[in-house]
């Protein structure tokens, strides 16, 4: 299969992707489907039990002592919440398991990483980034590697947070969460150069870089060691492209640096808390805000439905756009 992005990504909504599908993935898919389903009847289990646990608490036990019912709906919900979100990422783990090595193929040259194996690696080479401000709680979910237009890519999809106190004190926030891509750069460079949105992640400071670039520096701060290496990356050309970028669905939550002899991007994909889907597959607890699910297998679709993996295949297209867009698989100076 070809690499090229806009070949894929025609024949993702073509004929061509739907028998890739059909046979490499679908058919085998009949007891993964049967488990979906009895998944929802569970978490239709879970509900009920917990609508009906309410009303017993409500009638037989404390029928007029209204603080109580505000506690008993709270733990109703809490409990319901809890066991679905259990459920359904029993389901996804499951599904991606088993749908995500044969529909990543479809790409090209690209592998599932075991995040137990290089999860202590990830760590390590990120909080020793100035990109992303500290952090003392790591999660990795999907590592994928491989290689685009002969650029080698290494894309994990992280959780990072901080938390102060304990107990009642305890407070945590969140550092990052979405997609961080790292690759070698063709220029060579020594210092650390970081950009940043003006509404982005915080970073460690060593000395702000002023650019001639009106609007670039809309959109961007850029923070280095090294005021004439910064330039010497940060060409016009470059920085005309991150701001065409920035303009992308893809590129709203972008930060990047150059550190350690690779190009760090940073793409956060939370979003603002204000609407709740279904439950929006029961509200992601993962925090007071809606966030992107990255190469995430529905549960609330049957296996069957190409949609599923038409949406990944484009999640994985829109990461080969930065390089696009960037002309990251050119040594063209940047």
């Amino acid at each position: 299969m070809t690499n090229n992005y806009k070949d894929i990504q025609k024949k993702v909504f073509s004929s061509e992707f739907t028998k890739f599908c059909q046979k490499n993935i679908v058919r085998s898919l009949k007891d993964l489907e049967k488990k979906r389903k009895a998944y929802i009847n569970c978490i239709i289990g879970v509900i009920a039990l917990g609508i009906i646990a309410n009303f017993a608490y409500f009638y037989f036990i404390y029928a007029n002592q209204i603080p109580f019912q505000i506690e008993a709906i709270a733990i109703s919900i809490a409990f319901i919440v809890l066991v679905s979100n259990i459920i359904i990422k029993s389901y996804k783990s499951e599904a991606k398991k088993f749908v995500l090595p044969k529909l990543i193929s479809y790409i090209g040259n690209f592998k599932i990483v075991d995040k137990n194996n290089v999860k202590d690696e990830i760590e390590q080479y990120v909080q020793s980034l100035n990109l992303i401000d500290s952090f003392n709680r790591f999660y990795c979910d999907d590592c994928l590697e491989g290689e685009y237009k002969g650029v080698n890519l290494n894309v994990y999809e992280l959780d990072l947070k901080y938390t102060t106190g304990s107990g009642k004190h305890r407070r945590t926030y969140c550092i990052f969460d979405g997609l961080f891509i790292k690759f070698k750069s063709f220029k060579k460079f020594s210092g650390r150069t970081v950009i940043k949105r003006d509404e982005g992640l915080s970073m460690k400071k060593h000395g702000n870089v002023v650019l001639e670039d009106p609007e670039f520096e809309k959109y961007f701060n850029v923070d280095g060691t090294d005021q004439i290496e910064a330039r010497y990356l940060l060409t016009p050309a470059f920085m005309n492209r991150l701001v065409e970028l920035k303009k992308r669905p893809i590129g709203r939550g972008i930060t990047m640096s150059f550190e350690h002899g690779y190009v760090n991007i940073a793409v956060d994909s939370r979003k603002e808390w204000f609407t709740v889907p279904f439950l929006k597959e029961v509200c992601i607890l993962q925090g007071w805000y809606k966030k992107k699910d990255w190469f995430e297998i529905s549960i609330s679709k049957p296996v069957t439905d190409i949609t599923n993996y038409r949406e990944i295949v484009l999640d994985l297209l829109s990461i080969f756009s930065i390089i696009d867009v960037l002309k990251m698989d050119q040594n063209i100076g940047i």
